[in-house]
């Protein structure tokens, strides 16, 4: 039987673009759907969906990692809740998030940044910051990390976590890796 370089090249795309994709969870696309938020599927490199881990110090709802980039991304989702007085409040679960996640060490330091108003656009986000620091040990097996905190009024707020040894270029492209469905206005 006799293939064609065609068929070959097709099979050998086909095989690839089935190998690296990576699934999203029903409990993670629940939460997506319900915050009104869209996954950005990063698809130039070899990222693959991490089986989620049972961790005391911090849950997460999806993960995924590049061994290419030396970079894994675990998510936070959390749906607006209107009888939470903390789902108003996302600078307070982002201070939480970071005091909770950060090592305790004398010599440690964090880096505190508001996410850009251009950005905030972007993510169609009201409300973003980010922090660089190191990791309590136990949580991920790289030290360094930035959390990503957005929020939109009336959605709910997501956590990006990426997890690293040594920032790279890669840490910039992940940057945009959640946002929010942009509101459709009533024109009627």
């Amino acid at each position: 039987m006799k293939i064609s370089t065609a068929t070959l090249f097709f099979l050998f795309v086909a095989f690839s673009m089935t190998a690296q994709k990576v699934q999203l969870s029903e409990n993670f696309e629940a939460k997506l759907t319900a915050s009104n938020l869209e996954f950005v599927m990063p698809i130039e490199s070899d990222y693959k969906d991490v089986f989620i881990l049972k961790n005391d110090l911090q849950s997460y709802d999806f993960a995924i990692r590049s061994r290419k980039e030396q970079l894994e991304m675990r998510y936070i989702i959390e749906p607006y809740d209107a009888n939470d007085p903390k789902s108003n409040l996302p600078s307070v679960r982002f201070i939480q998030l970071l005091m909770h996640l950060a090592t305790n060490d004398q010599d440690a330091m964090m880096a505190i940044h508001n996410v850009n108003p251009t950005d905030l656009q972007l993510f169609h986000a009201d409300w973003g910051k980010y922090a660089f620091f190191k990791l309590k040990t136990g949580f991920a097996s790289s030290v360094q990390c930035r959390l990503l905190s957005l929020h939109q009024t009336g959605s709910g707020t997501a956590h990006i976590l990426s997890i690293y040894k040594e920032p790279s270029i890669a840490l910039d492209n992940r940057f945009y890796a959640l946002q929010f469905k942009e509101f459709e206005n009533d024109t009627q």
